[in-house]
């Protein structure tokens, strides 16, 4: 079992790492960092993170696992993005009176919770964390639109071939996936609705690409043989997801 020092040394990690991606850390900073105040917990698979009917204090630090952004309709549920360790999931909560969609975990998951005071005080201090929650925003707007053409536009094989390759880059930026893959541990029904069709659509999506040699999905590893082939069969722009920082322009 995990001590609550290790669990707190997982979180720190995985912030600082997603904070660096945007400039290089004073020490100020990373002192400031890792003095945010923070309650962690556990969530399993299927269980609410975030939901619609919250009036939040503090943002969803997903520290551990895949989470994605959720709202019902009367026809049923959609994903509205996946979320992956190093995300703060509802920085929009900042700006919002509440949530518009749920976060539900797809897999297990720990989570930080970080005041809204606390993440704000520190980034009118420290602009490399005022630009990291500008990142978050941008690469939200950017899932959104990739979201939208994937819905509307894209077949079954090649919006998971998206999403493949979006995950991978995300992953890779927190030191949790590289060129070869990385792990994947959703289930088959999680992964249709993340892609907006039935099952038998996601499986014959997932044979597809088994079939071009562009991946292996076993046991909850995601292997890539040829990422650079699986990137072209998506249309996938590498460049604007794989940015390392974002900064504003005067």
């Amino acid at each position: 079992m995990e001590t609550r020092k290790h669990i707190e040394a997982k979180r720190d990690d995985i912030l600082l790492t997603a904070i660096a991606r945007n400039g290089p850390l004073s020490e100020a900073a990373q002192r400031a960092i890792l003095a945010l105040p923070s309650a962690t917990r556990s969530f399993e698979r299927g269980k609410p993170i975030v939901e619609q009917q919250d009036h939040p204090s503090h943002c969803a630090l997903l520290v551990e696992g895949f989470a994605a952004g959720s709202q019902f309709t009367h026809a049923g549920r959609q994903y509205t993005s996946v979320r992956v360790p190093g995300d703060i999931m509802d920085v929009y909560g900042m700006a919002l009176p509440r949530p518009d969609q749920d976060i539900v975990a797809l897999t297990y998951c720990r989570v930080a919770y970080i005041p809204h005071a606390a993440l704000a005080d520190a980034a009118e201090r420290f602009a490399v964390v005022n630009r990291h929650i500008w990142y978050t925003l941008a690469m939200e707007g950017l899932l959104q639109r990739a979201w939208i053409v994937s819905m509307g536009r894209r077949s079954a094989s090649r919006r998971l071939a998206h999403l493949i390759c979006e995950l991978t880059v995300r992953l890779r930026a927190v030191g949790l996936a590289d060129d070869k893959g990385f792990d994947f541990p959703i289930v088959q029904y999680e992964l249709a609705d993340i892609l907006g069709i039935s099952a038998v659509h996601a499986n014959r999506a997932v044979q597809g690409l088994r079939a071009l040699r562009l991946i292996s999905w076993q046991k909850g590893q995601m292997v890539l043989p040829d990422l650079p082939a699986l990137m072209r069969f998506a249309e996938f722009d590498a460049e604007l997801f794989a940015s390392a920082s974002f900064e504003p322009t005067s």
